[in-house]
């Protein structure tokens, strides 16, 4: 469930619940003079677009009143309710204790209960604290999986956890109270109205390599060094914004060593492109890889005299509204085989 408060739709990106949207983008500015109401109803607008479209069952609960403003459309599938009466609903009409609820959001719009937590430079929201009589305070961390391919290929069929779930959690152990790092913790999968317990004690190595990431991170960003993008897929719109085309530019990287492997990615980029409604999302990850690479280029040079030129493309305003985007446009000699493997991210496009 998110929550909102039109006091926190300021153009201070402060004011935003951060956290629970992490790749967000504020929105761009229009041309002219813009009011500050112009710029809450964007603001709003767009978090409205994103709740909307979420993959997971959420809705968007205004902090003031509890009111529903908007609900996922996967929400409306979960629940087999239409998406007006969802919108009616208030937070205490989601539990049987109204009253018991009706308090304790009051707290949390008031700002008594931030769950967000920090030690040092890293924090964490969790989604409960316990305590257990011989082991004193731990945390939870719960993860519902609905797709069977997730729960097997990720999860193992209920036999290991995700690794970035794992970091997650040993973030939380460290952060603890905020003051003193947790000793004991436990993941809880839900999967087909089973619970699947796992518990977790600290990892020393891990935290030191927390410590020491999390210092080499800040450094980076008080000296203006972003970092280079991985080539993921939610990456593209930040790398689009970041990076325009220069015309002109070359980019040879026929001899650098990822070469091979965007060469191998250029070459499917082109046979998904050619069978857009049986692999679209493979054709996503092959381009994510290669934008990444290109960033400002118009054209890189690949090994096997593959070349990926890259150009903005400007769209009118007309019946949508203008846009613009990086397009890019392949070629492959007749001698280059496409390599019979699929790019790194191709398990993440299933389900």
């Amino acid at each position: 469930m998110l929550s909102t408060d039109a006091s926190l739709l300021s153009d201070d990106s402060s004011g935003w619940e951060v956290r629970l949207m992490k790749n967000s983008i504020r929105p761009v500015p229009a041309a002219g003079p813009v009011t500050q109401a112009d710029a809450e109803a964007a603001a709003f607008s767009r978090l409205r677009d994103q709740v909307r479209h979420s993959p997971l069952p959420v809705n968007l609960i205004r902090l003031s009143d509890g009111q529903t403003l908007e609900v996922s459309d996967e929400l409306v599938t979960l629940t087999r309710m239409d998406r007006e009466s969802l919108l009616t609903k208030r937070v205490a009409d989601y539990t049987e204790e109204p009253e018991v609820a009706s308090a304790s959001f009051a707290l949390l719009a008031s700002g008594a209960l931030d769950s967000y937590t920090r030690r040092n430079l890293l924090g964490c929201t969790v989604d409960a604290w316990t305590r257990a009589p011989d082991k004193g305070r731990g945390v939870v961390e719960v993860k519902c999986i609905f797709n069977p391919r997730v729960w097997m290929d990720d999860w193992g069929g209920g036999k290991r956890v995700p690794k970035h779930v794992e970091i997650q959690h040993q973030v939380q152990l460290y952060v603890g109270d905020g003051t003193v790092p947790f000793s004991w913790g436990v993941i809880v999968a839900w999967y087909q109205a089973e619970l699947h317990f796992f518990n977790r004690e600290p990892v020393p190595e891990l935290w030191t390599e927390f410590d020491h990431h999390a210092e080499r991170f800040f450094e980076d960003l008080a000296a203006g060094n972003a970092g280079q993008p991985f080539g993921s897929r939610v990456e593209l719109p930040l790398i689009n914004q970041l990076f325009s085309v220069v015309d002109g530019k070359v980019l040879d990287l026929t001899s650098d060593p990822r070469g091979e492997a965007l060469a191998q990615d250029a070459a499917t980029l082109q046979d998904f492109a050619a069978n857009r409604k049986f692999a679209e999302k493979n054709e996503e990850v092959c381009k994510a890889h290669l934008r990444a690479a290109l960033e400002d280029a118009a054209e890189m040079r690949l090994p096997h005299g593959v070349v990926v030129r890259a150009k903005r493309i400007a769209k009118k305003a007309h019946e949508v509204k203008a846009t613009s985007y990086t397009q890019l446009n392949v070629y492959v000699p007749d001698h280059f085989d496409t390599p019979a493997t699929q790019p790194a991210e191709t398990a993440l496009a299933g389900g």
